[in-house]
């Protein structure tokens, strides 16, 4: 009973803290959005470091932090047109120069054998949060945009929260398929995709001007963000089954760290980005 409250008090007030910041706090090109982006990238990185250096060689945090706010930052600086997308792709390579150039100097002092660890987990810490981040920076600049992000929240946060549903009422005969989530059932990922695909249907009703153009487009939209969220969650279940954690923090009522809500998200921005783009149009 506990677990089942703790679930619906994360979805009663964390959905509604980040659509509301798209709603109600559109200002300076999404700003409010942006420093919740900048928040959670940290908190991601911060969650990593600390899951790898259970296992290899780790740079510090201040070293992963500077290199790895960089995309989402420099993402803004675009929405505000003060950077252009050439100006983000440098930066961001700048990001892996920072690194190149910090082991450099860690070669001076540091066991040179645990370089392609410190370097490649670097990297990963540095990318993955931060360019998965940058598709929902980018969604900023469409027109109808507080519409089209609350629908990919919700497709999202409903995916999560009907997977789990559904598996706690009718998974008990089919999970443990998936080695790095045993909890995870077929009834729970069904449960995800109607969740995420109704949120398509009801966008294209709702909000004719953003998702009326297609319902086959919305509806694909729908599968799709769901199938990569439910990715997003089970690779992150495998950082945790390989570093020997169960949670990546402890920041979140019954749900862990930022990871552990945020990995749907990260994996969901770029698809949904693509597929809106392609399947809607923009």
């Amino acid at each position: 009973m506990k677990k089942i409250f703790e679930r619906i008090t994360v979805f009663i007030i964390g959905l509604p803290i980040m659509i509301g910041s798209v709603y109600f706090l559109p200002y300076a090109h999404f700003l409010v959005l942006h420093l919740e982006i900048f928040i959670a990238t940290a908190l991601s990185i911060i969650e990593l470091r600390a899951m790898f250096s259970r296992k290899i060689a780790v740079y510090s945090t201040p070293i992963v932090l500077i290199a790895g706010l960089m995309i989402p930052v420099t993402a803004y600086l675009h929405t505000l047109e003060l950077l252009s997308r050439t100006g983000t792709v440098l930066v961001s390579v700048g990001a892996l120069y920072f690194i190149f150039f910090v082991e450099t100097f860690y070669s001076f002092s540091k066991p040179l054998e645990k370089s392609i660890q410190r370097v490649s987990s670097a990297v990963f810490m540095i990318f993955y949060p931060g360019i998965f981040f940058a598709f929902l920076s980018a969604m900023t600049r469409w027109p109808s945009a507080s519409n089209i992000i609350a629908v990919f929240f919700f497709m999202v946060f409903s995916c999560d929260s009907l997977a789990w549903l559904f598996g706690m009422l009718f998974g008990k005969g089919n999970k443990g398929f998936v080695p790095a989530s045993p909890n995870k059932s077929i009834a729970g990922f069904i449960g995800g995709f109607i969740a995420s695909v109704g949120s398509g249907l009801v966008a294209y009703y709702l909000f004719s001007e953003s998702f009326g153009k297609s319902l086959a487009g919305s509806l694909v939209t729908g599968f799709c963000t769901a199938f990569a969220a439910i990715i997003g969650d089970l690779i992150e279940s495998i950082f945790k089954r390989s570093a020997d954690v169960k949670d990546s923090g402890a920041l979140i009522l019954g749900r862990g760290g930022i990871l552990d809500s945020a990995d749907s998200i990260l994996l969901a921005a770029p698809v949904f980005y693509l597929c809106y783009r392609f399947c809607i149009g923009v």
